[in-house]
């Protein structure tokens, strides 16, 4: 699978638990960095809550993914940024975010003169045409009102 290949090569994890330090307990078998790593590839993948990384079973069959954290350790992970973020001004969403731009500067310098950016100049810029398609959910909140297409997105 080609994310989880891509999140292995530009060490994803490894990017966050370096940024996170001496602030999570090193003897950790599952780290923030591969629990929060594992939850966004199972989110990729359809998966809409905690208990979705088992979506990435098939791929620790094929030797991709060495082990899966279970649901709880996910939401214990969570519950740690959490506590971080209430403790010392978001340092923990710092810390991810923090590492989650080390492995997209790797991944994009490992590009070379195919990353597109390395073309851009000021007479030719780098144009990113977004797409505003609006993606379909529901939604089990108290008083959600629909879009005006009337749905939930």
């Amino acid at each position: 699978m080609l994310l989880v290949t891509t999140a292995d090569q530009v060490s994803v994890a490894d990017a966050i638990d370096t940024e996170l330090g001496h602030r999570q307990n090193p003897n950790l078998v599952h780290t923030t960095g591969h629990t929060m790593t594992t939850l966004a590839l199972a989110l990729a993948l359809g998966g809409d809550d905690a208990g979705d990384v088992e979506l990435l079973s098939p791929q620790v069959a094929t030797g991709l993914i060495d082990q899966i954290p279970s649901d709880s350790t996910v939401h214990r992970r969570h519950k740690e940024l959490a506590h971080h973020d209430e403790k010392a001004d978001g340092v923990g969403t710092i810390a991810v975010l923090a590492g989650m731009n080390t492995a997209r500067t790797t991944a994009w310098a490992s590009c070379g003169a195919a990353n597109p950016a390395a073309r851009a100049t000021t007479t030719n810029p780098l144009v990113v045409d977004l797409d505003a398609t609006e993606v379909l959910s529901h939604s089990d909140k108290e008083h959600a009102t629909p879009t005006w297409k009337k749905h939930f997105g």
